[in-house]
């Protein structure tokens, strides 16, 4: 009997630090094609930010031209806040990357139309934020990368939602 109650104890704590070291991953979810039905995130209970987007390259974009042997990726998105409280949208626009070939690159530019702007205030449950991120990747078939979010002590439960 006191084995039985030995082996469950253990397996409980196995089970706690597997959530806890689940709990500090990063999000990165991969590309996915557009869903034939778009699920309506605001009647979700639990709350999340759905990221819409589509994306295109481009060689230049305002201000921004790449190196040599570079692409600029054009990603232009709608945030939508469902559910958090007192979100920075800044804090979720500044943790965007592009990956590709299992190399990570960082944004080069954030705003709305051409004008540079990351969002200085912060989101209440039902905020939105709508504008382009572009990203300097070597120039590649675009198929290949996936957009993600290290969001480091918080664990957000984001859905990227390709639109076509």
């Amino acid at each position: 009997m006191r084995l039985k109650i030995k082996i469950l104890t253990i397996a409980i704590i196995i089970a706690i630090i597997a959530i806890i070291i689940a709990g500090a991953t990063q999000i990165t979810p991969t590309k996915t094609s557009p869903a034939t039905t778009t699920p309506n995130p605001k009647t979700v209970t639990t709350p999340n930010i759905t990221i819409h987007y589509n994306y295109t390259t481009v060689n230049q974009f305002s201000w921004v031209t790449p190196t040599t042997g570079n692409t600029l990726l054009e990603v232009n998105i709608t945030m939508q806040n469902n559910g958090y409280k007192n979100i920075e949208p800044a804090l979720l626009l500044e943790s965007m990357a592009v990956t590709t070939d299992n190399v990570q690159y960082s944004w080069d530019w954030i705003g709305t139309g051409t004008t540079y702007n990351i969002p200085t205030y912060t989101w209440v449950s039902s905020g939105e934020w709508t504008g382009t991120v572009i990203f300097q990747i070597p120039t590649i078939d675009t198929s290949g990368f996936s957009l993600g979010m290290q969001l480091y002590g918080t664990n957000y439960n984001v859905i990227w939602i390709q639109d076509s």
